[in-house]
């Protein structure tokens, strides 16, 4: 069977270098692993590249606690800033704690805001989809039901919508699908 484990904390244990790296290998097996904790653990940017190769391509690991690793500086904030280009699902890196200086932190803190904005729209996206697909296809069959849109870019390039930018997009598109479902309930 698999391990459903999703958190795995390892944090307030002097790991080495091959400890982290058996860490980054079990990792690898988990395949439900949303959250790892490394704080207080003496990591070091080797170790941290390590964890970052795993992380850059596990399918649902989205959080890391690095936090209270005094030796992790800027060489380590290069590893996770391409970890979190890589794995847009990566929406969490705690890295109080560290010798990586403010404007470093404020730059992965900017990019992984990006990262959760995008997996919140994509979220809603897929919602808005089905709900849109449950309309469609619940229709009175006379062929005049709304128009299906597989995305809300596609919407939005119909020109149906004039929107500026995707949450008012998604915001109109849920408007748009109540209205109907409101007139079909009052025919």
């Amino acid at each position: 069977g698999t391990c459903e484990l999703t958190h795995f904390d390892c944090s307030k244990f002097m790991l080495p270098k091959e400890a982290i790296q058996m860490i980054a290998d079990l990792c690898t097996r988990l395949p439900y692993l949303e959250y790892v904790d490394l704080s207080d653990t003496f990591l070091k940017s080797e170790s941290v590249e390590m964890l970052c190769k795993m992380a850059s391509t596990h399918p649902t690991l989205s959080s890391l606690s690095l936090a209270r690793n005094p030796s992790l500086g800027f060489p380590a904030a290069k590893h996770l800033m391409t970890l979190i280009r890589t794995n847009k699902r990566i929406v969490e890196i705690d890295v109080s704690g560290t010798s990586m200086n403010e404007q470093t932190v404020k730059l992965l803190t900017e990019t992984l805001e990006r990262n959760r904005e995008e997996a919140e729209f994509a979220a809603l996206e897929v919602q808005q989809k089905a709900f849109l697909e449950r309309e469609v296809g619940e229709g009175d069959g006379d062929g005049d039901d709304a128009m299906s849109f597989s995305t809300a870019d596609d919407l939005a390039s119909s020109g149906t919508l004039g929107a500026t930018t995707k949450e008012e997009e998604m915001a109109n598109m849920q408007q748009e699908a109540k209205n109907r479902a409101l007139a079909k309930d009052l025919d």
